[in-house]
């Protein structure tokens, strides 16, 4: 199919217009952990957590190997710990602050967001809740 399709690409995936109109299922399921797995291979795509928020809100940057279909599966995860989400939290938000467009894309700036948006006390508590939980992990 000629020279423009012989390399892969780097593919940014932005999901937010599917927010609307997911089942019932998913938005019940907010704070849950979910992971990306290829729908073909059953396989994760990358070995990040994220809540579901942070899927429809954040650009994700997905490899797509050259002449290969790439279906995106949102899949709860089993077995991985909201400590390791925080880490790669804290972890993606040292390494793309500069990107951050929604404070939505993170766990940690939505928190502290919604808090600031309540007032002073609960952003105190948000900043306070999010520091303990940094130190637990």
């Amino acid at each position: 199919d000629g020279d423009a399709f012989r390399e892969g690409i780097n593919a940014n995936v932005f999901l937010q217009p599917l927010a609307e109109s997911l089942p019932m299922e998913f938005t019940h399921k907010m704070n849950s952990l979910f992971c990306l797995k290829d729908g073909f291979t059953g396989d994760r795509i990358d070995n990040q957590l994220y809540t579901l928020e942070e899927i429809l809100f954040r650009r994700l940057r997905l490899y797509v190997p050259p002449l290969a279909p790439l279906l995106i599966e949102i899949t709860e995860a089993s077995g991985d710990s909201r400590e390791e989400h925080l880490r790669q939290c804290v972890h993606r938000l040292s390494s793309e602050a500069s990107d951050v467009k929604d404070p939505r894309e993170n766990m940690i700036t939505a928190r502290l967001a919604r808090g600031a948006a309540e007032g002073i006390d609960a952003f105190a508590i948000a900043l306070m809740e999010t520091y303990h939980a940094l130190l637990e992990s």
